[in-house]
């Protein structure tokens, strides 16, 4: 019996012990976690040709990088005192080596340009070089570094030997691309991988997280190209603004022409990604600290089987569907203790999807399909399911409200700067757990905001060579680097994809580096 007690006695001895070390380690750390600050939906960028064709296999064409440094200026949402940053290969069929990576402050407000002196050299579980294995990803080891929310900052990698690169965002950041080792170069001149209005193209890099405090989280915003863009950063913009304090990340998951129910068809269907219910919890509910979802989908399952290049190819969907394919994605998000608010289907009359300007519609309006969107509106604006809806009313012309006013897209279903912004403006954002004081403190988070970091994108106009694209996006641009010019090659086909494709794959062909492969059955 004595022994018991004394054995007893050990124990708790034991359990008081280490809780008092839990405690302090808690204490220590001060309860800080990591939380997304920074991310770009990932897709496949490869094209597939010939496909199902007469006695052909199909070509699959991807991009290759070879002693060559990438520099991607991007801008964190949430600020912390230390940082990391992961490199994707999920789509690669082949390991991926990349040589030496640095992180560093950007330079005024746009361009390549790094403040000397920021660039602190990144490791890999203790070493500079790292291979990304295939189909998986890497995070670089914790960097102490302070990072406030909208200021840039540069990744830049190098890539010594022949890689596939398959792997890529469209949108988020803005990439340089130049031959050789230039990771610490402060001045780097290359080529701008950005194409008109809708693709900036991020290759490798998916997410830049941040050690923050314990009441920091963030939302995902995921769905379509009606998502891919600044709505994200206005958003963030918006928080501090009227909180005055920094504890909410943004993060952008969209992928352009991305469906709910299907994955991407034809030969730019990998560029599409997978269908929402089956990337839903990688790229939303597994991203470090979130909390809430933010989720515009839908649109794509509509129009992709009432479009010609398409048609046969895109699996058609009912509302019935495609609502179960809502409940689907919130009985994801409420098992994973995250809140979902869908924003409600946008306009799109005036679309045509001919976007290489060829004079020939790929898409025609139809009541039909004006009545599918509407009632999935009228679900979501219903439905007590959800944890909240999104009323985006601001979008539509008042004169036709199945159309957007002129001065809010150039095509019939993007959105331009002021419509992003009318989005960001009519949200509530009590949705996401977020109280507004009648007259926000003025904090560091606020005070120290550079306006033009904050707001929409701008075309640059530093020294570095550029990639431009008319407003057509059409993917036979040519491209200009240092006075020479490279003709972007003509892909025949239609669709968001396809320019997304052709823009990034020509971008890397200018510069001699391309692959193709055969498809694998």
């Amino acid at each position: 019996m004595k022994k018991c007690r004394k054995l007893l006695v050990v124990l708790l001895s034991m359990a008081l012990l280490l809780g008092i070390v839990a405690s302090g380690a808690g204490a220590l750390t001060g309860g800080k976690h990591w939380v997304g600050s920074w991310s770009a939906g990932m897709t496949d960028i490869s094209i597939t040709l010939l496909e199902g064709k007469e006695n052909t296999e199909g070509l699959k064409i991807s991009p290759i990088v070879r002693n060559m440094t990438a520099r991607i200026r991007l801008t964190p949402t949430l600020g912390g005192n230390q940082v990391r940053f992961c490199l994707s290969n999920e789509n690669g069929t082949s390991p991926l080596v990349i040589n030496e990576a640095s992180i560093a402050r950007a330079k005024g407000d746009s361009g390549s340009e790094i403040v000397e002196g920021s660039s602190i050299p990144v490791t890999f579980n203790g070493s500079r070089e790292v291979s990304i294995p295939a189909g998986g990803t890497v995070y670089c080891d914790p960097i102490d570094m302070e990072v406030r929310a909208l200021e840039d900052l540069c990744v830049t990698y190098y890539a010594q030997d022949f890689s596939k690169v398959q792997t890529m965002g469209l949108y988020g950041g803005t990439t340089y691309l130049t031959f050789g080792n230039h990771t610490e170069d402060v001045k780097l001149t290359g080529i701008k991988l950005s194409f008109g209005t809708l693709i900036s193209v991020v290759p490798l890099l998916s997410s830049l997280d941040v050690y923050a405090d314990a009441d920091a989280y963030s939302i995902v915003v995921i769905g379509d190209s009606t998502t891919s863009n600044d709505i994200p950063k206005l958003l963030a913009k918006r928080i501090i603004e009227e909180t005055g304090e920094n504890k909410v990340g943004v993060l952008q998951k969209s992928i352009v022409g991305n469906c709910l129910l299907s994955d991407g068809v034809g030969p730019t269907g990998s560029i599409y990604g997978k269908a929402m219910v089956d990337r839903f919890q990688k790229d939303a509910l597994d991203q470090p600290g979130v909390k809430y979802a933010l989720v515009k989908i839908g649109l794509n399952d509509i129009l992709h089987p009432r479009c010609n290049s398409m048609m046969g190819l895109a699996p058609e969907a009912s509302v019935e569907e495609l609502i179960a394919g809502y409940q689907k994605l919130i009985n994801m998000a409420h098992a994973a203790g995250v809140k979902i608010i869908f924003a409600e289907m946008s306009p799109w009359k005036g679309y045509t999807r001919d976007l290489l300007k060829t004079g020939r519609a790929d898409l025609e309006w139809t009541p039909e399909a004006q009545e599918m969107c509407d009632q999935l509106t009228q679900w979501i604006r219903t439905t007590d399911q959800a944890d909240g809806s999104i009323n985006l009313d601001c979008l539509k012309d008042p004169a036709d409200p199945a159309k957007m006013p002129d001065d809010y897209t150039s095509d019939g279903a993007h959105l331009l700067p002021p419509a992003q912004q009318a989005f960001v403006d009519s949200i509530d954002l009590s949705l996401f757990g977020i109280e507004v004081p009648e007259h926000p403190a003025s904090t560091d988070a606020a005070e120290g905001l550079e306006p033009t970091q904050a707001q929409t994108t701008q075309p640059d106009t530093t020294e570095e060579a550029t990639v431009t694209q008319a407003e057509t996006r059409a993917a036979d641009s040519t491209m200009e680097a240092e006075e020479t010019q490279a003709e972007m090659p003509e892909i025949a086909g239609t669709g968001d994809s396809l320019v997304a494709g052709g823009a990034a794959l020509a971008a890397l062909a200018a510069c001699g580096l391309l692959i193709v492969t055969r498809k694998k059955q």
